[in-house]
Order: C-alpha cells, then sequence, then structure tokens
C-alpha cells in the first residue's frame, strides 16, 4: 500500500489516490479494504504537498458526501489518528460534521467529545461554532449537551480560572440551553439537565450560576420553566449527600424562576409552589 501510495503521490495524482481509498472505503465486506483506505488517505495527509489537499477534500467528505460502506469509519479514524495530533481544530471541524449525520451510535460525537476533552481552548471554540454559527439548530443542540458538560466546564485544572467564568463561554452556555429547550424533546435534554443540576449541588463555587444559566436559557418561556422544575424535583433522590441537598437545589431553582418569571417568592411554610405551567 505504501508503494502505491507513493507512486500516485509522485506522480501528481493525489484525486485518484483519493478516489481509489473512496472506493475501498465503500466494500462493506472485508476490513483490509477499509484499512487500505486509511493507510492511503494516510499517506496522503501526511504529504507536504498534497496534505492540505486531503485535509480539505475530508473536510468535503465529512460535510457532504453519502457515507457509504466503511466510510464514516474511514474517516473518524483518519480524524482522530492523523489530522488530530497536527491539526487538532482542523480534526474537530471534521468530527462535528460527522457526528451531525449519525443517528443511533455516535462514535464520531463520542470522538469529539474526546478531543474536546484534552484542552480548554478546544472545548471554547466548540462551544462557539456549536452556539453562534450553526446551520442546523437541531442538530448542534445535540451535540451542544454532550460538549457543555458542567464538570469540566466548573474545573479550572491549571488555569487561573474556570471556563464557565468566562463571560463569553456563560453566553455560549445559555445560547446553546436555549437551543436545546427549543429544538429537542424534553426526554433528550432531560439527563443534561439533570447532571447540570447534581454539578449545581456540588459544586458550591458555581452553585448559583449554574442554575442562573439555566434559568436564563429557558427566559421568560413558561413551558421550558416548568420543564425544568419538573427535572429538578425528579433529580432530588439521586443527588450526591441525600434527599435534602437536592431538595435546597431545587427550592433554589423555584426562586430564580420565581424572579424570572416576576413573582415573589411564595411565603408558604412548606415547599414553593411551582412555577405556572409546572406539575408539582
Amino acid at each position: 500500500m505504501e508503494r502505491l501510495a507513493d507512486q500516485y503521490l509522485r506522480a501528481g495524482q493525489w484525486k485518484e489516490l483519493a478516489a481509489l481509498a473512496d472506493e475501498w472505503s465503500a466494500n462493506t465486506t472485508t476490513m483490509p479494504r477499509s484499512a487500505a483506505a486509511i493507510h492511503a488517505l494516510t499517506h496522503g495527509l501526511e504529504n507536504k504537498q498534497y496534505g492540505g489537499s486531503f485535509r480539505q477534500l475530508i473536510y468535503t467528505w465529512c460535510r457532504d458526501k453519502q457515507l457509504i460502506g466503511n466510510l464514516a469509519y474511514v474517516l473518524l479514524r483518519v480524524c482522530t489518528d492523523v489530522i488530530a495530533p497536527t491539526h487538532p481544530d482542523q480534526a474537530m471541524v471534521r468530527l462535528r460534521h460527522l457526528a451531525r449525520r449519525e443517528s443511533g451510535a455516535t462514535p464520531a460525537l463520542d470522538a469529539l467529545c474526546d478531543l474536546v476533552a484534552t484542552s480548554s481552548r478546544l472545548r471554547r471554540r466548540m462551544l462557539d461554532r456549536l452556539t453562534r454559527h450553526s446551520s442546523a439548530p437541531a442538530d448542534d443542540a445535540r451535540i451542544f449537551l454532550r460538549i457543555c458538560d458542567p464538570v469540566p466546564l466548573t474545573d479550572p485544572g491549571g488555569a487561573p480560572r474556570a471556563l464557565v467564568d468566562e463571560e463569553y463561554v456563560q453566553s455560549c452556555v445559555t445560547i446553546g440551553w436555549r437551543e436545546a429547550f427549543a429544538e429537542l424533546p424534553q426526554s433528550l435534554w432531560h439527563p443534561y439537565a439533570r447532571r447540570w443540576l447534581h454539578t449545581a449541588t456540588d459544586a458550591s463555587d458555581h452553585h448559583d450560576l449554574l442554575l442562573d444559566l439555566l434559568v436564563t436559557a429557558a427566559g421568560r418561556n413558561g413551558q421550558h420553566l416548568a420543564a425544568l422544575y419538573s427535572v429538578a424535583r425528579a433529580a432530588e433522590p439521586t443527588t450526591s449527600g441525600g434527599l435534602a441537598r437536592g431538595v435546597a437545589t431545587t427550592d433554589r431553582l423555584l426562586q430564580k424562576i420565581s424572579a424570572a418569571q416576576g413573582l415573589r417568592p411564595s411565603a408558604a411554610p412548606s415547599r414553593p409552589a411551582p412555577p405556572r405551567g409546572a406539575t408539582p
């Protein structure tokens, strides 16, 4: 395979080599064909003269090409194994396009999450792309829920501050959750909101901020606020540290929801009343 690829590239026939890889990728009967396609594309990507052309071609394939046979797997491999080590931003963009097109299993989205986990800069850039530069809001909202993991957002690591402390990231998070509420069914965003609420309970330094971001994203939409309250109530029993901590988080969330709706906090001696439209 190496000799064949070298011959194509020395002759300036990089497009022909790419076409050969495409043909091999379409064959689903044997993994050796897929491996050969990966090797061919790898040689093209690592070639100094044609590497940029291959990266552009793979971008086009990830975004637009019909993913016949094992092509999605081949593209995933070259993005993660070949492009990401030297051009992580480009790999991130290509994986996002692959992830948009997935249904059922999500290997490309999993790979994208693994890649952004290596760098706060990459996570920030992907949040920006998903929320401010989206041509497919529903698809990007689904990806956003995975990328906008509250645990790494609130963990500064070795940095002076956590990502979620940056105003620009807060804006991206708010836009992303707003799109998730608007574009996706509650059954899809429910587990991510539950994780967000559990993290808020555990993250004392960011407790109010995480709740504020959710409430701000829901805006004055009573349906979204009611759904958020419902998720919080359901999440109480699984809160780390016990039910009481979950109840305290829900009650704090309800205070913020009431403020967003222009209501005064309930004076009832028991739990506050749910937001308009919510089911206790």
